[in-house]
């Protein structure tokens, strides 16, 4: 078997696969090793825009977006072993029950939320007690989560949470209406738990199991209506490599589709349009969705998080170093998280996500945000100038079930040329119509975000 890519989805199926001794499984990944500061959870903001990512960004956008250059947006996607696994922050949320249940309806036979919840369970070892006997969580799989190094900032979100009445729950339980009080990550003993380190590192000497990094693939090989392997550039060779069995594809939300339209298959006109012979006609790279947000900040006459300057302390490294512990082992910024239902909405599900950051958004000079975001320095400037000298926290709102339809398409025919990502925010009115109820909507009209 040739299984292309090792993110979040390839590197549980090379394990799972080589787990059979009469499997020979290929794994390839695009990119290598993450660099030693992929494993420190308080740092991701700085492996953007590295040779670990991708570096993706979206055709400019019309209805948004005003802030960035070009109006077009950066996307973050991993080119490591571990994928995006081993440059996001890491927080642990499956999704919702409800998206489950709608797929297995519409013929998805085996998604249903009770068909893959014991998947969820047989990969995940919890490390909260709690969340250990609800039945909900599993203790023996590969993929640690824990608790995540909160500040006093989560005792805030929750607490108002509480007063306004909404439940305080696991939102990888039972419900996911609500706030939780331990936010949860792929976190362990302080370092980032990735897909590479929780399902390939301990496999790597399996005899079955071979893995090749700067594995570029260009193209699926399909002969008489069937993959049969795979066309991929390494050390500046064009290699094609055959399978016995079967190829597959884990190349992420960008590089799958990418692949398949390279491959032949996509749509006819699309295909026809850049020379490529079509295979199949089907609509690939058609009805892309994004979850767009908008930071709304606060300010507080105290502290709720960490400064900048402690993060760096001698203090602070020393304790993350030797002993796994304190402000470094935070994901991120983010630290509260709930999720809420607005009028919209019709199931019992959420459509709005609430992240809680520590800091204010303006105030993380450390991390060029400018550089990162894709945002016009003219554009950056009055947020820092509203922010000097203060404190306080930000909240990022965000759109969970966009109505707003975009595409992805190839560039050109070489596959070094990154393909063509257009989500058309806020092309649905609804969208906008959501974020008015969340009270976000000014942002939104007003063309700052």
């Amino acid at each position: 078997m040739i299984s292309v890519g090792s993110g979040s989805a390839g590197a549980v199926l090379a394990n799972r696969l080589s787990k059979d001794p009469s499997n020979s499984v290929l794994l390839l990944e695009a990119g290598r090793e993450c660099p030693s500061l992929a494993d420190v959870p308080v740092a991701p903001a700085f492996l953007l825009q590295t040779e670990s990512d991708w570096s993706y960004k979206t055709e400019p956008q019309h209805a948004c977006c005003s802030i960035f250059k070009d109006k077009a947006m950066r996307w973050p996607s991993g080119k490591c072993f571990g994928g995006t696994s081993s440059i996001n922050y890491m927080a642990y949320c499956r999704g919702n029950r409800h998206d489950y249940d709608d797929w297995a309806k519409k013929g998805c036979t085996g998604w249903s939320y009770r068909d893959v919840l014991p998947y969820f369970i047989k990969s995940e070892n919890n490390l909260n007690e709690k969340n250990r006997k609800s039945g909900y969580h599993g203790t023996q799989g590969e993929l640690y989560v824990s608790d995540v190094n909160t500040t006093l900032g989560s005792a805030v979100f929750v607490a108002a949470a509480k007063e306004l009445n909404y439940p305080v729950i696991d939102v990888n339980g039972k419900k996911q209406l609500g706030v939780t009080e331990t936010h949860q990550a792929t976190v362990y003993r302080g370092h980032r738990w990735s897909t590479a380190r929780a399902f390939l590192d301990p496999v790597q000497s399996r005899s079955n199991l071979h893995i090749a990094d700067n594995a570029h693939v260009h193209r699926v090989i399909i002969e008489n209506g069937r993959a049969v392997g795979v066309e991929m550039e390494r050390g500046g060779k064009v290699i094609v490599v055959k399978a016995k069995k079967e190829v597959i594809l884990s190349a992420g939300a960008i590089g799958s589709p990418q692949i398949l339209l390279l491959s032949g298959i996509g749509p006819k006109a699309h295909l026809d349009s850049l020379g490529i012979p079509v295979v199949a006609d089907l609509p690939v790279g058609e009805n892309l969705q994004d979850h767009t947000f908008v930071f709304v900040d606060y300010y507080t006459n105290v502290t709720l998080g960490h400064s900048i300057e402690t993060l760096e302390s001698i203090e602070t490294q020393l304790k993350y170093s030797l002993l796994g512990q304190g402000p470094l082992t935070m994901t991120g910024l983010a630290e509260g998280i709930g999720f809420f239902r607005t009028k919209w909405q019709q199931d019992n599900s959420a459509d709005i996500q609430l992240h809680m950051l520590w800091i204010l958004i303006g105030h993380t000079k450390k991390v060029d945000s400018r550089m990162v975001y894709n945002i016009n320095p003219e554009s950056w400037k009055p947020m820092e100038k509203a922010h000097e000298g203060k404190l306080g926290f930000s909240v990022m709102v965000t759109l969970l079930r966009p109505r707003s339809r975009g595409v992805l398409q190839l560039r050109s025919k070489d596959p070094r040329d990154q393909p063509i990502i257009d989500p058309k925010y806020f092309s649905a009115e609804r969208d906008i119509d959501v974020y008015e109820e969340d009270g976000a909507t000014s942002k939104v009209r007003e063309g700052q975000y």
